[in-house]
């Protein structure tokens, strides 16, 4: 897979979106109340962030969700999960 593009961050980028183990996509997301509080860190990070963005990076047995936001300060936060699975082409 290739991509061309001005930089070579951005053709980077587009090649592994293209690859598909890469998505960006920007998040206002409310979850559902599961033991974890993630209802409480979602409403959160919709009310009080701006620029939320969430970048999924899949691999063949293991893939790693982002979400991540800037506050009023300008500083950036966000949370890490990760997933295992089984590879089965």
């Amino acid at each position: 897979m290739g991509a061309l593009a001005k930089t070579k961050i951005i053709a980077i980028q587009l090649a592994l979106q293209a690859a598909t183990m890469v998505f960006l996509e920007k998040r206002t997301v409310e979850y559902a109340d599961d033991g974890y509080n993630s209802r409480k860190l979602s409403q959160f990070m919709n009310q009080c962030l701006a620029h939320r963005t969430c970048y999924n990076i899949s691999f063949w047995d293991v893939g790693y969700t982002y979400e991540v936001g800037q506050t009023p300060t300008g500083d950036w936060i966000g949370e890490r999960s990760q997933g295992e699975f089984e590879y089965n082409p």
